[in-house]
Order: structure tokens, then sequence, then C-alpha cells
């Protein structure tokens, strides 16, 4: 029998797993053609002039929500929404990334560590001694350590990877941590395929890529998030007991925030980096990885 693609089990195991109740009213799942409506409303209503410093946005709402479907088609997008209504108030890509080409393409381009013009900014070791379940909907404490600016490493064939995108709630939602309970969700939701990948492939490493603008480089939701998603993997592999300590390597690169024009010929180009909107955006791009061959 052909072993499954990485995108099939993905497909696979999003199926079985999603949607997921919050509470009797609010829900969470992949996002739907449906649900387009509800998110031109956030990107027309919502977003904030503090919003596009953070969040990448295109020139005209066509091309942005033409960008929204083609996540939703490729099933990127995850959506929590109010069941009575069916209107969405938040939203988050997350994704395993199938293609080499595609992976190398956000190392490149999105994070920074590969090419010439790579910058180290920093390199940490994420120590988790008592680590939760992302069931648990906690968030892991732990400490971080300096380990003498070590460089990521490109290896695809034991490398698995998981891009954590934008993510955004409508404003006046934002103090019932709808954020943090989508995020574990979707972490959730791709846990038997991590699982599965690493059990019948080569590989062993799960490598998790995101960006960040300097104004949010102290969010660490997504590091505790990832510990947590660790510990449940480990011990459904059955290779470590309940709250093992877990070793997470950080690295950060500097990178920017992608911001785009409209041309004279009406063609959608990224700034270059050294144009003033595009230094506002200066942040990390940001890389966990973890070995489970060595859990």
């Amino acid at each position: 029998m052909v072993k499954k693609t990485i995108l099939q089990l993905v497909v696979v195991c999003l199926s079985l797993t999603l949607p997921l109740s919050i509470h009797a009213e609010i829900e969470c799942r992949l996002a739907e053609d449906s649900d387009l409506p509800s998110l031109q409303s956030i990107y027309e209503d919502e977003i904030t002039e503090d919003d596009t410093q953070k969040l990448v946005i295109f020139p005209s709402i066509e091309i942005q929500m033409a960008s929204v479907a083609e996540a939703i088609k490729n099933k990127q997008l995850y959506v929590m929404f109010d069941a009575r209504t069916n209107s969405v108030f938040s939203f988050l890509k997350m994704y395993l990334i199938t293609d080499d080409a595609k992976v190398e393409d956000v190392l490149i381009n999105e994070i920074r560590c590969l090419g010439a013009d790579k910058k180290l900014e920093f390199s940490k070791t994420c120590s988790f001694s008592n680590p939760q379940s992302v069931m648990d909907n906690a968030l892991s404490e732990f400490n971080a350590h300096d380990t003498n600016n070590e460089n990521f490493t490109y290896a695809p064939e034991k490398q698995l990877f998981l891009y954590y995108g934008c993510q955004f709630t409508r404003h006046g939602l934002r103090d019932r941590q709808y954020s943090t309970k989508l995020r574990h969700i979707a972490l959730m939701s791709l846990k038997n395929t991590i699982c599965e990948v690493l059990t019948t492939t080569t590989k062993s490493n799960l490598v998790v890529l995101y960006g960040q603008v300097a104004a949010n480089t102290h969010q660490i939701g997504i590091i505790k998030s990832i510990g947590s998603l660790i510990n449940d993997i480990r011990m459904h592999l059955g290779n470590s007991a309940p709250q093992e300590e877990i070793q997470l390597n950080h690295m950060g690169y500097c990178a920017y925030k992608p911001t785009f024009i409209s041309d004279e010929t009406g063609a959608i180009r990224p700034l270059p980096d050294d144009h003033e909107l595009t230094l506002a955006g200066k942040g990390i791009g940001n890389i966990l990885e973890f070995n489970f061959k060595q859990s």
C-alpha cells in the first residue's frame, strides 16, 4: 500500500478533529467559503492603524480577500465563531508546510534565516521543567538560556515545518483569551498528523516558523503553546513520562513585515528593505525546533 503524503494526512486528521466547541455558543473549525463575508467585515471594520503595523495588509480589499480565499482553499485558516449567528470574530493562519520549495521560500524571504544576508539576533534554549498539555488550555512556563549564537541548520529530510501566521480577534472580545484557545485548538487538530509523520517517515524534528514585529516580540504565548504540544506528542509516542523536562531551541533572525503597494501598472509588489515603511515593520523571524528522537 502506498504511504499517504503529509498533505493527505493533514486533510484526514483535520476532518476527524474539527469542529470543536468552546462552550454552547462558541465553536472553532477550519474556515469555509461561507465565512468570507464575516472575514471581510473584520478587515473592513476592525483593522486599525496600529493593526496595520502588525498584520500583512494588501492595497485593496479585493486582493486581501483573494488571499484569504486561497488560505481557505488550502485548509490553512482556522476560525472561531458565534454559532448563533455564524459570525466569525477570530481567525488564525496555521498549517504544516508540505512542499520543500515553499519551506525554502519562507525560510529565505520571511524568516530570513538562509542566504548571504541572514542576521542572527539571538539563539536560546527554552526549558520547560513542568510542561502542561495543550488539552488543558493552559500555558506551560519556561526559562530561556542563551546558546552562544548557534545558527539554524536546514535539513529537510528530518524536519517537519509548521507555519504560524497571522492571528486576529475583534477588539471588543480580546479580554476573553479567545486567541489563546483558538491557537491551542489549531495545534491540537494537527497533533495526530505530526505524530504519524514522525512515526512513518524520516522526519524527527518539529520546526515552527513565525514572524513578529518589534512591538510584539515580548509576546511568548506561541512558545508556551508549542511546549505544551511537544509534551502531548511525546506522551502520544510513548517516549517520555508526563511533565518530563523539554528543551526547545529558539532562534531569531532580523526580518521585516512585508509592505505591499500597487505600482503605476496596477501590479502588487513589496517595498524594498530600505524603504521607511518596511523599516517600520522590522522585527524577528522566529524558529522553534525540537528533536523527538532525542527526547
